[in-house]
């Protein structure tokens, strides 16, 4: 008993002494740790829901290609999305909404091409839903500029977009008119409004709209602001006489369905305007808005012309 006693003894000096040497050297623990499988070969519990997801997707396309359903649902999802484009371009009052505008005229173009013996013939064309559907995206890109171009083809005008910080307006040749869209405001801080302006050239004395007499010009959308700032500039041509006034109107943004808010309205007569190529900064009191004024530019070249 004794001997068995001194030889406990021994081993414990002996385990002290590794564990006291252990410590010197900075192991922390000498106790074995299971480490989890995941760690071991390299492959987390994120990582293992992406190849999942991965997984189950390429099953699906497999099965949608199979099927056939592939080559119907992926025109009707390029649909679904182009509808949510446009809804969203009506609603923010964005003048890029001439761009979904010709996508649909295309499509439906397209059509009503493919119910005549020509669409037979397209049909037989290699690769032929890939090219059309090509096609289309192409034309319902703002960033490719096809829209604007067939747009412009088709009506002999040039769409008015809010792309840019400067915009366009039908033609060419005659007076110019230029307006610098700034600023307005202030309007009310507790419920700033989404607001944006409209142009609208009226002739005076019951005159027959010629150019862009009667027709509306509308900037971007400013969101929010008790101070909205645009700095958008706007060219309209041709101006058939000077003998019109400038009518601007200051408006708030309301969803479909909803008239828009009438923040303020100016008007100033552009026959008292005496500039040839120059620039003129106005600060008009808006009626309907108390308070509160419209920044803008005006600039008309060309006028001798008329």
């Amino acid at each position: 008993k004794t001997k068995l006693n001194e030889f406990s003894a021994s081993i414990k000096k002996e385990l002290n002494m590794v564990v006291g040497k252990a410590k010197e050297l900075g192991v922390p623990d000498l106790a074995p740790t299971l480490t989890p499988l995941g760690e071991k070969i390299g492959v987390t519990f994120e990582s293992t829901l992406i190849l999942a997801a991965a997984a189950i997707a390429a099953v699906g396309l497999l099965f949608l290609w199979i099927t056939g359903l592939l080559k119907s649902l992926i025109p009707a999802a390029s649909i679904c999305w182009y509808m949510y484009k446009s809804i969203k371009a009506l609603e923010e009052g964005e003048q890029a909404v001439t761009v979904y505008l010709m996508y649909w005229v295309v499509l439906y173009f397209l059509i009503i091409v493919e119910q005549t013996p020509f669409g037979l013939i397209l049909k037989t064309v290699p690769f032929y839903p890939l090219l059309r559907l090509a096609g289309l995206s192409m034309v319902g890109m703002p960033q490719t500029g096809a829209a604007l171009n067939l747009f412009e083809t088709l009506t002999g005008k040039t769409a008015c977009t809010s792309e840019g910080p400067e915009t366009s307006s039908p033609k060419t040749g005659g007076t110019l008119l230029t307006v610098k869209i700034i600023s307005a405001g202030p309007f009310p801080s507790d419920s700033p409004p989404d607001a944006f302006v409209t142009l609208t050239v009226v002739p005076r004395g019951g005159k027959a709209n010629e150019g862009v007499e009667g027709l509306q010009f509308k900037t971007r959308v400013c969101k929010g602001s008790a101070q909205p700032e645009w700095n958008e500039t706007i060219k309209m041509r041709p101006l058939a006489s000077l003998d019109a006034d400038l009518v601007v109107t200051v408006l708030g943004h309301k969803q479909i369905g909803h008239s828009n808010d009438k923040l303020g309205e100016c008007k100033t007569s552009l026959a008292d305007l005496e500039m040839d190529g120059e620039s003129e900064k106005l600060d008009l009191q808006m009626d309907g808005a108390v308070g509160s004024t419209l920044s803008l530019e005006l600039g008309i070249s060309g006028a001798s012309t008329i």
